[in-house]
């Protein structure tokens, strides 16, 4: 299993788009968005598990830099 880490995302954007986004890559065993609070303005980021390493690469690549709801995406694989 492989997580990404994923961050830059819109407030907007749900589990099931990010999940969408990212299985065209791969089976995606899981998703997990999470929000840092700051005064003033919060962050979303996000984990993805893919089951292939392989698969996480490629999403790596292809979607790193990419937008999602007007959001230029940042996308690593921290664990392979």
């Amino acid at each position: 299993m492989s997580r990404i880490f994923v961050g830059n995302i819109d407030r907007s954007i749900g589990e099931s788009a990010l999940r969408s986004a990212f299985e065209h890559y791969g089976r995606v065993g899981g998703v997990k968005l999470s929000f840092d609070h700051y005064p003033g303005r919060s962050q979303i980021f996000a984990f993805v598990d893919m089951a292939d390493p392989v698969a996480a690469q490629n999403a790596e690549k292809a979607l790193n830099g990419s937008k999602l709801d007007g959001q230029r995406l940042y996308v690593r694989v921290i664990i392979n």
